[in-house]
Protein backbone atom coordinates (compact mmCIF):
# COMPACT_ATOMS: atom_id res chain seq x y z
CA UNK A 1 0.00 0.00 0.00
CA UNK A 2 1.02 3.61 -0.55
CA UNK A 3 1.97 5.64 2.52
CA UNK A 4 -0.70 8.28 1.87
CA UNK A 5 -3.49 7.57 -0.60
CA UNK A 6 -4.03 4.18 -2.23
CA UNK A 7 -3.82 4.22 -5.99
CA UNK A 8 -7.28 2.67 -6.44
CA UNK A 9 -10.53 2.75 -4.52
CA UNK A 10 -13.06 -0.02 -5.14
CA UNK A 11 -16.34 1.29 -3.72
CA UNK A 12 -18.93 -1.36 -2.82
CA UNK A 13 -22.38 0.08 -2.01
CA UNK A 14 -24.64 -2.54 -0.42
CA UNK A 15 -28.06 -2.99 1.14
CA UNK A 16 -29.55 -6.21 2.55
CA UNK A 17 -27.44 -8.53 0.40
CA UNK A 18 -24.97 -9.90 2.90
CA UNK A 19 -25.02 -13.33 1.25
CA UNK A 20 -23.88 -11.75 -2.04
CA UNK A 21 -21.61 -9.07 -0.59
CA UNK A 22 -19.14 -11.59 0.79
CA UNK A 23 -18.34 -13.00 -2.65
CA UNK A 24 -18.16 -9.59 -4.36
CA UNK A 25 -15.54 -8.42 -1.85
CA UNK A 26 -13.65 -11.70 -2.15
CA UNK A 27 -13.33 -11.16 -5.90
CA UNK A 28 -11.91 -7.68 -5.23
CA UNK A 29 -9.44 -8.94 -2.61
CA UNK A 30 -8.12 -11.45 -5.16
CA UNK A 31 -6.54 -8.64 -7.23
CA UNK A 32 -2.98 -9.26 -8.40
CA UNK A 33 -2.33 -5.50 -8.05
CA UNK A 34 -1.92 -4.62 -4.38
CA UNK A 35 -2.19 -0.83 -4.05
CA UNK A 36 -5.92 -0.43 -3.48
CA UNK A 37 -8.62 -0.03 -0.88
CA UNK A 38 -12.12 -1.48 -0.71
CA UNK A 39 -14.79 0.82 0.74
CA UNK A 40 -17.90 -1.10 1.81
CA UNK A 41 -20.82 1.28 2.30
CA UNK A 42 -23.84 -0.14 4.12
CA UNK A 43 -27.13 1.57 3.29
CA UNK A 44 -29.02 0.92 6.54
CA UNK A 45 -29.26 -2.86 6.03
CA UNK A 46 -31.47 -4.96 8.28
CA UNK A 47 -29.69 -8.27 7.66
CA UNK A 48 -26.19 -9.32 8.79
CA UNK A 49 -24.38 -7.00 6.36
CA UNK A 50 -22.55 -5.35 9.26
CA UNK A 51 -21.21 -8.72 10.42
CA UNK A 52 -20.07 -9.73 6.94
CA UNK A 53 -18.44 -6.36 6.24
CA UNK A 54 -16.47 -6.45 9.49
CA UNK A 55 -15.40 -10.07 8.99
CA UNK A 56 -12.71 -9.25 6.42
CA UNK A 57 -9.42 -9.25 8.29
CA UNK A 58 -7.64 -7.15 5.70
CA UNK A 59 -6.34 -3.58 6.25
CA UNK A 60 -7.36 -2.67 2.70
CA UNK A 61 -11.06 -3.03 3.60
CA UNK A 62 -12.80 -0.03 5.15
CA UNK A 63 -16.40 0.04 6.30
CA UNK A 64 -18.87 2.93 6.50
CA UNK A 65 -22.62 3.02 7.00
CA UNK A 66 -25.50 5.47 6.65
CA UNK A 67 -27.68 6.54 9.56
CA UNK A 68 -30.89 5.99 7.57
CA UNK A 69 -32.12 4.41 4.36
CA UNK A 70 -31.06 6.47 1.35
CA UNK A 71 -32.24 6.24 -2.27
CA UNK A 72 -29.64 4.46 -4.39
CA UNK A 73 -28.15 7.52 -6.11
CA UNK A 74 -27.82 9.41 -2.82
CA UNK A 75 -26.21 6.39 -1.18
CA UNK A 76 -23.72 6.06 -4.03
CA UNK A 77 -22.81 9.72 -3.53
CA UNK A 78 -22.32 9.04 0.19
CA UNK A 79 -20.09 6.05 -0.58
CA UNK A 80 -18.06 8.03 -3.12
CA UNK A 81 -17.27 10.68 -0.52
CA UNK A 82 -15.42 8.07 1.55
CA UNK A 83 -13.14 6.90 -1.28
CA UNK A 84 -9.54 7.99 -0.79
CA UNK A 85 -7.89 6.48 -3.86
CA UNK A 86 -6.31 8.42 -6.70
CA UNK A 87 -8.55 6.46 -9.07
CA UNK A 88 -12.07 5.24 -8.36
CA UNK A 89 -14.35 2.46 -9.55
CA UNK A 90 -17.55 0.95 -8.16
CA UNK A 91 -18.44 -2.71 -7.61
CA UNK A 92 -22.03 -3.73 -6.94
CA UNK A 93 -22.58 -6.17 -4.10
CA UNK A 94 -23.89 -8.82 -6.52
CA UNK A 95 -21.08 -8.39 -9.08
CA UNK A 96 -17.47 -9.52 -9.33
CA UNK A 97 -14.18 -8.66 -11.04
CA UNK A 98 -11.35 -10.80 -12.38
CA UNK A 99 -8.03 -10.79 -10.45
CA UNK A 100 -6.09 -8.93 -13.15
CA UNK A 101 -8.50 -5.98 -13.52
CA UNK A 102 -6.59 -3.30 -11.59
CA UNK A 103 -3.28 -4.38 -13.10
CA UNK A 104 -4.73 -4.01 -16.61
CA UNK A 105 -6.22 -0.61 -15.77
CA UNK A 106 -2.94 0.61 -14.32
CA UNK A 107 -1.17 -0.18 -17.59
CA UNK A 108 -3.46 2.24 -19.46
CA UNK A 109 -3.78 5.15 -17.06
CA UNK A 110 -2.04 8.39 -17.95
CA UNK A 111 -1.27 10.62 -14.94
CA UNK A 112 -2.86 14.05 -14.95
CA UNK A 113 -5.36 13.39 -17.75
CA UNK A 114 -9.15 13.38 -17.71
CA UNK A 115 -9.17 9.84 -18.93
CA UNK A 116 -11.76 7.08 -18.62
CA UNK A 117 -10.88 3.40 -18.87
CA UNK A 118 -13.69 0.88 -19.14
CA UNK A 119 -14.22 -2.81 -19.80
CA UNK A 120 -16.96 -5.26 -20.76
CA UNK A 121 -18.55 -7.92 -18.58
CA UNK A 122 -19.63 -11.53 -18.49
CA UNK A 123 -22.83 -12.57 -16.70
CA UNK A 124 -23.00 -14.81 -13.65
CA UNK A 125 -26.30 -16.29 -12.43
CA UNK A 126 -26.22 -16.70 -8.66
CA UNK A 127 -27.39 -19.79 -6.82
CA UNK A 128 -30.72 -18.10 -6.01
CA UNK A 129 -31.51 -16.88 -9.52
CA UNK A 130 -35.18 -17.33 -10.35
CA UNK A 131 -34.51 -19.62 -13.35
CA UNK A 132 -33.26 -22.84 -11.76
CA UNK A 133 -31.72 -24.07 -15.03
CA UNK A 134 -29.38 -21.05 -15.12
CA UNK A 135 -28.26 -21.05 -11.48
CA UNK A 136 -24.48 -21.03 -10.94
CA UNK A 137 -23.76 -20.47 -14.61
CA UNK A 138 -21.30 -18.13 -16.27
CA UNK A 139 -22.07 -16.55 -19.65
CA UNK A 140 -18.92 -15.33 -21.43
CA UNK A 141 -19.60 -13.03 -24.39
CA UNK A 142 -17.60 -12.92 -27.62
CA UNK A 143 -14.87 -10.33 -27.32
CA UNK A 144 -11.89 -8.69 -28.98
CA UNK A 145 -8.44 -8.70 -27.41
CA UNK A 146 -7.02 -5.38 -28.57
CA UNK A 147 -7.63 -2.29 -26.44
CA UNK A 148 -9.00 0.66 -28.38
CA UNK A 149 -9.45 4.37 -27.91
CA UNK A 150 -12.98 5.71 -28.38
CA UNK A 151 -14.29 9.21 -28.96
CA UNK A 152 -16.29 10.48 -25.95
CA UNK A 153 -18.64 12.53 -28.13
CA UNK A 154 -19.54 9.51 -30.23
CA UNK A 155 -20.23 7.47 -27.10
CA UNK A 156 -22.44 10.26 -25.74
CA UNK A 157 -24.44 10.34 -28.95
CA UNK A 158 -25.07 6.60 -28.72
CA UNK A 159 -25.94 6.94 -25.03
CA UNK A 160 -28.60 9.60 -25.68
CA UNK A 161 -29.85 7.52 -28.61
CA UNK A 162 -30.64 4.85 -25.97
CA UNK A 163 -28.43 2.17 -27.46
CA UNK A 164 -27.76 0.58 -24.06
CA UNK A 165 -28.99 -2.81 -25.26
CA UNK A 166 -26.66 -2.94 -28.26
CA UNK A 167 -23.36 -1.65 -26.87
CA UNK A 168 -21.44 -1.00 -23.65
CA UNK A 169 -20.85 2.38 -22.04
CA UNK A 170 -18.32 3.45 -19.40
CA UNK A 171 -20.54 3.48 -16.32
CA UNK A 172 -18.93 3.73 -12.89
CA UNK A 173 -19.58 0.00 -12.46
CA UNK A 174 -17.37 -0.94 -15.39
CA UNK A 175 -15.00 2.01 -15.60
CA UNK A 176 -12.27 3.79 -13.69
CA UNK A 177 -11.31 7.46 -13.64
CA UNK A 178 -9.20 9.81 -11.59
CA UNK A 179 -10.44 11.39 -8.40
CA UNK A 180 -9.68 14.83 -9.87
CA UNK A 181 -12.04 14.04 -12.75
CA UNK A 182 -14.80 13.08 -10.30
CA UNK A 183 -14.32 16.20 -8.19
CA UNK A 184 -14.42 18.44 -11.25
CA UNK A 185 -17.83 16.99 -12.16
CA UNK A 186 -19.13 17.35 -8.62
CA UNK A 187 -18.05 20.97 -8.55
CA UNK A 188 -19.85 21.67 -11.83
CA UNK A 189 -23.15 19.97 -10.99
CA UNK A 190 -23.18 19.76 -7.20
CA UNK A 191 -23.08 15.97 -7.22
CA UNK A 192 -21.66 13.14 -9.28
CA UNK A 193 -24.64 10.75 -9.40
CA UNK A 194 -28.06 11.86 -10.59
CA UNK A 195 -31.33 10.07 -9.81
CA UNK A 196 -32.66 7.61 -10.58
CA UNK A 197 -30.03 5.45 -12.33
CA UNK A 198 -26.64 6.40 -10.88
CA UNK A 199 -24.81 4.06 -13.23
CA UNK A 200 -26.12 5.73 -16.39
CA UNK A 201 -25.77 9.21 -14.95
CA UNK A 202 -22.11 8.43 -14.29
CA UNK A 203 -21.66 7.41 -17.93
CA UNK A 204 -23.00 10.75 -19.13
CA UNK A 205 -21.05 12.81 -16.60
CA UNK A 206 -17.77 11.01 -17.20
CA UNK A 207 -18.01 11.27 -20.97
CA UNK A 208 -19.12 14.91 -20.85
CA UNK A 209 -15.72 16.02 -19.53
CA UNK A 210 -13.39 13.19 -20.60
CA UNK A 211 -10.41 13.98 -22.79
CA UNK A 212 -10.13 10.37 -23.90
CA UNK A 213 -11.81 7.04 -23.37
CA UNK A 214 -10.06 3.67 -23.57
CA UNK A 215 -11.98 0.43 -23.92
CA UNK A 216 -10.64 -2.92 -22.76
CA UNK A 217 -13.01 -5.24 -24.66
CA UNK A 218 -12.16 -8.29 -22.57
CA UNK A 219 -14.90 -9.31 -20.10
CA UNK A 220 -13.04 -8.31 -16.94
CA UNK A 221 -16.17 -7.89 -14.84
CA UNK A 222 -19.02 -10.20 -13.94
CA UNK A 223 -22.56 -8.83 -13.79
CA UNK A 224 -24.39 -10.82 -11.17
CA UNK A 225 -28.01 -11.87 -11.64
CA UNK A 226 -29.77 -12.84 -8.43
CA UNK A 227 -33.29 -12.79 -7.08
CA UNK A 228 -32.46 -9.42 -5.51
CA UNK A 229 -30.73 -7.88 -8.53
CA UNK A 230 -32.57 -4.79 -9.73
CA UNK A 231 -31.05 -4.64 -13.21
CA UNK A 232 -31.62 -8.32 -13.96
CA UNK A 233 -35.12 -8.35 -12.47
CA UNK A 234 -36.40 -5.33 -14.36
CA UNK A 235 -35.66 -7.08 -17.64
CA UNK A 236 -37.97 -9.89 -16.56
CA UNK A 237 -40.90 -8.20 -14.83
CA UNK A 238 -41.88 -4.56 -14.50
CA UNK A 239 -43.51 -5.18 -11.11
CA UNK A 240 -40.86 -7.49 -9.70
CA UNK A 241 -40.43 -7.38 -5.89
CA UNK A 242 -36.89 -5.97 -6.13
CA UNK A 243 -38.05 -3.25 -8.52
CA UNK A 244 -41.01 -2.32 -6.34
CA UNK A 245 -38.71 -1.90 -3.34
CA UNK A 246 -36.33 0.24 -5.42
CA UNK A 247 -39.05 2.71 -6.37
CA UNK A 248 -40.52 2.73 -2.88
CA UNK A 249 -37.26 4.15 -1.57
CA UNK A 250 -37.57 7.01 -4.07
CA UNK A 251 -41.09 8.00 -2.97
CA UNK A 252 -41.27 11.78 -2.75
CA UNK A 253 -37.67 12.16 -3.89
CA UNK A 254 -38.44 13.26 -7.42
CA UNK A 255 -41.06 13.63 -10.14
CA UNK A 256 -40.58 12.12 -13.58
CA UNK A 257 -39.11 14.46 -16.19
CA UNK A 258 -39.99 12.05 -18.99
CA UNK A 259 -43.37 11.91 -20.79
CA UNK A 260 -44.19 8.56 -19.15
CA UNK A 261 -44.23 7.56 -15.49
CA UNK A 262 -43.80 3.79 -15.76
CA UNK A 263 -41.09 2.46 -13.43
CA UNK A 264 -39.26 0.59 -16.18
CA UNK A 265 -35.57 0.40 -17.01
CA UNK A 266 -35.83 2.49 -20.17
CA UNK A 267 -37.91 5.20 -18.52
CA UNK A 268 -35.55 5.38 -15.56
CA UNK A 269 -32.51 5.61 -17.83
CA UNK A 270 -34.16 8.27 -19.98
CA UNK A 271 -35.20 10.29 -16.93
CA UNK A 272 -31.66 10.07 -15.57
CA UNK A 273 -30.13 11.28 -18.81
CA UNK A 274 -32.55 14.22 -18.96
CA UNK A 275 -31.59 15.18 -15.42
CA UNK A 276 -27.87 14.81 -16.11
CA UNK A 277 -28.16 16.92 -19.24
CA UNK A 278 -29.86 19.65 -17.19
CA UNK A 279 -27.24 19.48 -14.43
CA UNK A 280 -24.38 19.70 -16.95
CA UNK A 281 -26.04 21.88 -19.57
CA UNK A 282 -22.78 23.50 -20.62
CA UNK A 283 -21.26 20.13 -21.48
CA UNK A 284 -24.35 18.18 -22.58
CA UNK A 285 -26.63 20.88 -23.99
CA UNK A 286 -26.16 19.71 -27.58
CA UNK A 287 -27.41 16.20 -26.80
CA UNK A 288 -31.07 15.23 -26.72
CA UNK A 289 -32.78 11.90 -26.34
CA UNK A 290 -33.96 9.97 -29.35
CA UNK A 291 -37.62 10.27 -28.35
CA UNK A 292 -38.79 7.87 -31.04
CA UNK A 293 -36.52 5.19 -29.64
CA UNK A 294 -37.67 6.09 -26.13
CA UNK A 295 -41.33 5.45 -26.88
CA UNK A 296 -40.59 2.27 -28.83
CA UNK A 297 -38.50 0.79 -26.01
CA UNK A 298 -41.09 1.76 -23.39
CA UNK A 299 -43.76 0.06 -25.50
CA UNK A 300 -41.62 -3.07 -25.62
CA UNK A 301 -41.40 -3.13 -21.83
CA UNK A 302 -45.14 -2.72 -21.44
CA UNK A 303 -45.78 -5.47 -23.98
CA UNK A 304 -43.39 -7.78 -22.12
CA UNK A 305 -45.14 -7.07 -18.82
CA UNK A 306 -48.51 -7.80 -20.41
CA UNK A 307 -47.26 -11.14 -21.75
CA UNK A 308 -46.15 -11.97 -18.21
CA UNK A 309 -49.66 -11.35 -16.94
CA UNK A 310 -49.15 -7.86 -15.55
CA UNK A 311 -51.94 -5.29 -15.47
CA UNK A 312 -50.69 -2.51 -17.73
CA UNK A 313 -53.97 -1.23 -19.17
CA UNK A 314 -53.61 2.20 -17.56
CA UNK A 315 -49.95 2.42 -18.54
CA UNK A 316 -50.88 1.76 -22.18
CA UNK A 317 -53.52 4.50 -21.94
CA UNK A 318 -50.89 6.86 -20.55
CA UNK A 319 -48.55 5.82 -23.37
CA UNK A 320 -51.08 6.76 -26.06
CA UNK A 321 -51.85 10.09 -24.43
CA UNK A 322 -48.17 10.99 -24.00
CA UNK A 323 -47.32 10.03 -27.57
CA UNK A 324 -50.10 12.29 -28.89
CA UNK A 325 -48.23 15.24 -27.38
CA UNK A 326 -45.11 14.51 -29.43
CA UNK A 327 -44.25 15.99 -32.85
CA UNK A 328 -45.90 14.26 -35.79
CA UNK A 329 -42.63 12.85 -37.13
CA UNK A 330 -41.97 11.16 -33.76
CA UNK A 331 -45.47 9.70 -33.68
CA UNK A 332 -45.15 8.34 -37.21
CA UNK A 333 -41.80 6.68 -36.54
CA UNK A 334 -43.05 5.11 -33.33
CA UNK A 335 -46.23 3.66 -34.79
CA UNK A 336 -44.38 2.41 -37.88
CA UNK A 337 -41.88 0.60 -35.68
CA UNK A 338 -44.55 -0.84 -33.39
CA UNK A 339 -46.57 -2.07 -36.38
CA UNK A 340 -43.51 -3.92 -37.68
CA UNK A 341 -42.91 -5.49 -34.28
CA UNK A 342 -46.48 -6.74 -34.25
CA UNK A 343 -45.47 -8.80 -37.30
CA UNK A 344 -48.21 -7.33 -39.53
CA UNK A 345 -45.74 -7.69 -42.39
CA UNK A 346 -45.58 -11.46 -41.79
CA UNK A 347 -49.14 -11.91 -43.11
CA UNK A 348 -48.13 -10.60 -46.54
CA UNK A 349 -45.72 -13.46 -47.27
CA UNK A 350 -46.79 -16.65 -49.11
CA UNK A 351 -46.98 -19.85 -47.07
CA UNK A 352 -43.95 -21.39 -48.80
CA UNK A 353 -41.80 -18.40 -47.79
CA UNK A 354 -43.02 -18.63 -44.19
CA UNK A 355 -42.09 -22.33 -44.07
CA UNK A 356 -38.62 -21.59 -45.43
CA UNK A 357 -38.09 -18.81 -42.90
CA UNK A 358 -39.16 -21.02 -39.99
CA UNK A 359 -36.60 -23.60 -41.09
CA UNK A 360 -33.77 -21.08 -41.43
CA UNK A 361 -34.33 -18.64 -38.56
CA UNK A 362 -33.73 -21.05 -35.65
CA UNK A 363 -30.29 -21.94 -36.96
CA UNK A 364 -29.44 -18.24 -37.40
CA UNK A 365 -30.61 -17.41 -33.88
CA UNK A 366 -28.84 -20.40 -32.37
CA UNK A 367 -25.62 -19.52 -34.18
CA UNK A 368 -25.73 -16.00 -32.78
CA UNK A 369 -26.49 -17.15 -29.23
CA UNK A 370 -23.86 -19.87 -29.33
CA UNK A 371 -21.16 -17.21 -29.67
CA UNK A 372 -21.61 -16.82 -25.91
CA UNK A 373 -20.06 -19.54 -23.80
CA UNK A 374 -22.51 -20.90 -21.24
CA UNK A 375 -20.40 -22.48 -18.50
CA UNK A 376 -21.87 -24.73 -15.84
CA UNK A 377 -20.35 -24.05 -12.43
CA UNK A 378 -20.94 -27.63 -11.43
CA UNK A 379 -18.78 -28.85 -14.32
CA UNK A 380 -16.19 -26.07 -14.11
CA UNK A 381 -15.79 -26.27 -10.34
CA UNK A 382 -17.04 -22.85 -9.17
CA UNK A 383 -19.91 -22.23 -6.74
CA UNK A 384 -20.07 -18.44 -6.41
CA UNK A 385 -19.20 -15.28 -8.33
CA UNK A 386 -15.73 -14.93 -6.77
CA UNK A 387 -14.78 -18.42 -7.89
CA UNK A 388 -16.38 -17.76 -11.28
CA UNK A 389 -14.18 -14.65 -11.59
CA UNK A 390 -11.11 -16.80 -11.06
CA UNK A 391 -12.35 -19.25 -13.67
CA UNK A 392 -12.99 -16.43 -16.14
CA UNK A 393 -9.45 -15.16 -15.57
CA UNK A 394 -8.08 -18.57 -16.46
CA UNK A 395 -10.12 -18.60 -19.67
CA UNK A 396 -8.84 -15.17 -20.67
CA UNK A 397 -5.28 -16.28 -19.91
CA UNK A 398 -5.66 -19.31 -22.17
CA UNK A 399 -7.19 -17.34 -25.02
CA UNK A 400 -4.83 -18.45 -27.75
CA UNK A 401 -6.77 -17.24 -30.76
CA UNK A 402 -4.79 -14.03 -31.33
CA UNK A 403 -4.64 -14.44 -35.09
CA UNK A 404 -8.26 -15.42 -35.63
CA UNK A 405 -9.58 -13.91 -32.37
CA UNK A 406 -11.22 -17.12 -31.26
CA UNK A 407 -11.93 -18.30 -27.72
CA UNK A 408 -9.72 -21.02 -26.31
CA UNK A 409 -11.09 -24.54 -26.13
CA UNK A 410 -9.51 -25.10 -22.71
CA UNK A 411 -12.02 -25.97 -20.00
CA UNK A 412 -14.77 -28.34 -19.00
CA UNK A 413 -17.73 -29.50 -21.00
CA UNK A 414 -20.12 -26.69 -21.83
CA UNK A 415 -23.83 -26.59 -22.47
CA UNK A 416 -25.20 -24.41 -25.23
CA UNK A 417 -28.86 -23.48 -24.95
CA UNK A 418 -30.83 -21.78 -27.68
CA UNK A 419 -34.22 -20.13 -27.78
CA UNK A 420 -35.88 -23.46 -28.47
CA UNK A 421 -34.92 -24.64 -25.00
CA UNK A 422 -33.08 -27.62 -26.46
CA UNK A 423 -29.56 -28.02 -25.12
CA UNK A 424 -26.65 -29.71 -26.86
CA UNK A 425 -23.81 -31.21 -24.85
CA UNK A 426 -20.44 -30.43 -26.38
CA UNK A 427 -16.94 -29.35 -25.49
CA UNK A 428 -16.16 -25.62 -25.66
CA UNK A 429 -15.60 -24.68 -29.26
CA UNK A 430 -13.84 -21.65 -30.65
CA UNK A 431 -16.37 -18.84 -30.99
CA UNK A 432 -15.57 -16.28 -33.66
CA UNK A 433 -15.56 -12.76 -32.25
CA UNK A 434 -17.51 -9.94 -33.76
Amino acid sequence: MSTDRPRFSIVVPTRNRAHLLRHAVQSALAQTYDDFEIVISNNDSSDNTDEVARSFADPRVRYVQTDRTLPMSIHWEFALEHAQGLYVTFLCDDDGIVPSLLSRIDDLLQPGSRQVVYWTSATYYHQNWTDVSQQNRLMIPPHDRENREEEPRSLLRDLFDLKQYTRSFPKMLNSCCSREHVEMIRKASGRFFQVSCPDYSSAATLLSTAESCHCMPLPLGLCGASAESIGASVLRRLNDKAISQFWKEYEGAFEWLTPLTQGSAVNAIADTLVRTRSALSAQLGEYDLDWSMYFCLCWDELATERRCGGDVAQLFTDFHEALKQQPENVQNRVWTTIAAKRHDWWKKFPVRMKVAAVRVLPSVVLDRISSWRNISGRSAGFTDIAEAAGYLESQLTHDIGASCQCLSAVGPMTEWRGTTGVSTRQSPIAATHE
